[in-house]
């Protein structure tokens, strides 16, 4: 839904997904002005032949698909830009995109190196999610918790130190890494000798301005 009177009226706005798309679901949206938005969906697609379960249940393998859509109409209107992203292993952790037209897309773990690896997709676009390209980015620290950024160039990341199975307890300070160059490489950022290991919340309200919130566990 969209609200031009700052929340006190709501229109609906529908966004389309492909039609091969099974239980589709909007992983990011990102609208830096009323008129121009970039939205990542995501939906389950067949991925071989269905097996009879010892159940006597059918099982219809799947594997998950993303697409990006474009709007620069408010959401009257989407068209589908670039080309699918394979999200069968993948997390998408942020889109962002500036009034400029420059965008930055980042999923963890969609091509072929598993979740928690430290590997990033980056997708970057300069003509409004136009076209993408793609390149692949290594974090220090492995996996990545939460990502903020204050415009599409200028990110800061949370991570945990230590990590494990449900249940894990981290004992070690979380890190920090940040990007100047809209993914493409992350440099750790050295975190205050009081840094607690839980981090709950990360906001960048500018390429220079941070805010990141945690608790000790």
């Amino acid at each position: 839904t969209e609200t031009t009177d700052g929340g006190a009226h709501w229109d609906l706005r529908t966004i389309p997904v492909p039609s091969d798309f099974m239980y589709p679901e909007l992983n990011e949206l990102s609208c830096p002005s009323a008129t121009f938005c970039v939205a990542l969906v995501s939906g389950s697609l067949p991925s071989g032949p269905a097996v009879k379960e010892p159940s006597g249940l059918t099982e219809e393998p799947t594997s998950e698909s993303g697409v990006f859509l474009v709007t620069r109409n408010g959401g009257t209107s989407w068209q589908r830009t670039g080309a699918r992203i394979d999200l069968t292993l993948g997390s998408a952790i942020t889109l962002r995109c500036d009034a400029d037209g420059q965008c930055l897309s980042l999923v963890e773990g969609s091509t072929g190196a598993p979740p928690g690896s430290g590997v990033l997709d980056v997708r970057r676009s300069s003509d409004f999610g136009r076209r993408w390209a793609f390149s692949t980015a290594a974090l220090a620290n492995g996996v990545s918790l939460m990502v903020s950024c204050g415009d599409a160039l200028h990110c800061v990341m949370v991570q945990s130190q230590d990590h494990g199975p449900p249940g894990f307890v981290p004992t070690a300070r979380a890190n920090i890494e940040r990007t100047t160059d809209g993914g493409k490489t992350w440099v750790t950022q050295k975190a205050p000798a009081n840094w607690l290991n839980d981090p709950i919340a990360l906001s960048c309200a500018t390429a220079a301005d941070c805010f990141v919130s945690a608790s000790t566990l």
